[in-house]
């Protein structure tokens, strides 16, 4: 390096030590950051433990009903829910004055429009 390419910059002593304060201050910052996503990486880590073992708990749930489904004797159902279970599905009956939605909306855009014209 040749000495003539050398810049020197002059900083007062009040300007140095407001820049040594921002610096400490982006440090401590730093560091409280850290102190975060540590604590974050532990509690995370304690909600996988927790998950994994609610997911433990709900399979034995779940095979303790299988077992109970398959042990009780099958009630005859009767009324809507046993349509539904063997396929049978009945549909509402549509009366001829409803109207689709988007036929609505056109005439009360319409009315809107008529009240509008008659206002000016």
């Amino acid at each position: 390096m040749k000495e003539d390419n050398l810049i020197h910059v002059g900083v007062s002593h009040y300007e140095a030590f407001e820049y040594k304060k921002n610096l400490l201050s982006v440090e401590m910052n730093l560091l409280k950051i850290m102190m975060a996503m540590e604590k974050y990486n532990s509690l995370r880590g304690e909600e996988l433990n927790l998950k994994i073992i609610l997911s433990k708990k709900i399979r034995g749930f779940v095979s303790g009903i299988k077992k109970l489904q398959n042990t009780l004797p099958k009630q005859k159902i009767r009324g809507e829910a046993g349509r539904a279970e063997k396929g049978i599905i009945l549909k509402k009956p549509e009366f001829p004055g409803n109207k689709s939605i988007q036929s609505e909306l056109m005439e009360i855009q319409e009315k809107l429009r008529r009240m509008n014209l008659n206002s000016v």
